[in-house]
């Protein structure tokens, strides 16, 4: 299971606070690891004859050309976005999501809780991920460094694993073992790829006016992300 999170902003406001915290989970078969890292490593392999060291793929910085992408046309780096959600058409996976409304987290509670919005995402897309197909899996988590948040979501992992107990009562997890496993996204093609289709999540949920080419790209890649979408959590709260 791979993690990423991304904050949705009002379209044309990069500057406004965001309104939700998306949390994106890339449930991957254990079979479909490798080839997942190997079609990946074929996208970098077709895009730069000698990546940089620090290279990753990055959502955000590929759309906007930031970094090694800045000498990319829009049509180069359109194509590795789309080159990468189609790995995820292919591998045997699945998505799930979870969304926090920030506005209501905060009228709700009176602002007390809103440095919990994170461990709330991961808590609900956890509990979705756990319930689906429960009985056939066993799941290890690996999230993006966090590292002001690792501590806490750690110990909110292991009460979900022993009481069912996190932010909120909540499942008790059964499928997820061991606890979560932190990692700089540079060494993981999987919370990499989970970026990728947090970032394309994100874009179609903006309503943003696109150059037609990009709008319909975002189309074909949205439509096949939920292809892959099994489980998901409505916005909370409601």
């Amino acid at each position: 299971v791979y993690l990423d999170e991304t904050e949705l902003r009002p379209a044309g406001k990069k500057r406004a606070k965001p309104t939700h915290l998306k949390m994106v989970a890339l449930v991957v078969d254990e079979g479909s690891i490798r080839t997942m890292g190997e079609r990946m490593e074929a996208v970098m392999d077709k895009n730069f004859d000698w990546p940089p060291g620090d290279f990753e793929f990055h959502g955000r910085d590929i759309w906007h050309g930031n970094g090694y992408w800045g000498e990319k046309s829009h049509e180069e780096k359109l194509q590795v976005l789309e080159d990468l959600i189609a790995i995820v058409a292919e591998i045997d996976c699945f998505v799930a999501h979870s969304t926090i409304d920030l506005a209501k987290l905060h009228e709700k509670y009176d602002g007390k809780v809103d440095g919990n919005a994170y461990l709330l995402a991961l808590q609900f897309v956890l509990a979705k991920i756990d319930a689906y197909q429960s009985s056939s899996a066993l799941r290890v988590v690996v999230a993006d460094e966090k590292h002001e948040q690792e501590l806490r979501a750690a110990r909110m992992v292991g009460r979900m694993q022993r009481f069912g107990a996190g932010e909120v009562p909540g499942r008790k997890l059964k499928t997820i073992i061991d606890n979560l496993h932190f990692v700089d996204s540079k060494a993981s093609y999987g919370v990499q790829l989970a970026d990728i289709v947090a970032y394309i999540l994100e874009r179609r949920a903006l309503a943003a006016k696109e150059h037609p080419n990009a709008q319909a790209a975002l189309e074909r890649m949205g439509s096949s992300i939920w292809a892959k979408v099994r489980t998901y959590r409505e916005p909370w709260p409601r």
